[in-house]
């Protein structure tokens, strides 16, 4: 009885610890991947400044103001989409995390209590 419980232990850290390696996984994936979406936003942004230093302010009125709309419009679009990016994301990582906590940890407490109550037997 007593090696049979140990054997159940064992499988049950086993288990538990692959679910810690897996997550761990995903979110490191996660991580680099806002990583890369903000240093992309960063990017973007400075953009959106050089052409308003660069371009929009040698141009006569009121081109000058219509440059600076049509610049300030389409990058307050991008940055909006940026965070819904970002946004979409990080609930797909969470999701993920947790359907492999519940599609993983459900089956092996089943398992664990099943073979604990083989162990008595």
């Amino acid at each position: 009885m007593l090696r049979c419980m140990r054997v159940v232990d064992f499988v049950e850290r086993q288990v538990l610890s692959a679910i810690e390696a897996i997550i761990e996984t995903v979110e490191t994936v996660c991580r680099e991947v806002v990583t890369q979406i903000e240093e992309w936003h960063s990017r973007w942004e400075e953009s959106c400044e050089s052409v308003r230093r660069n371009v929009c302010t040698w141009l006569p009125w009121p081109l000058d103001a219509l440059c600076n709309w049509v610049t300030e419009t389409v990058c307050k679009m991008v940055e909006v989409f940026f965070s819904i990016i970002t946004t979409i994301v990080k609930t797909v990582c969470e999701t993920i995390k947790s359907l492999v906590r519940i599609l993983i940890l459900i089956p092996m407490t089943i398992f664990v209590t099943v073979f604990r109550i083989v162990c008595f037997v």
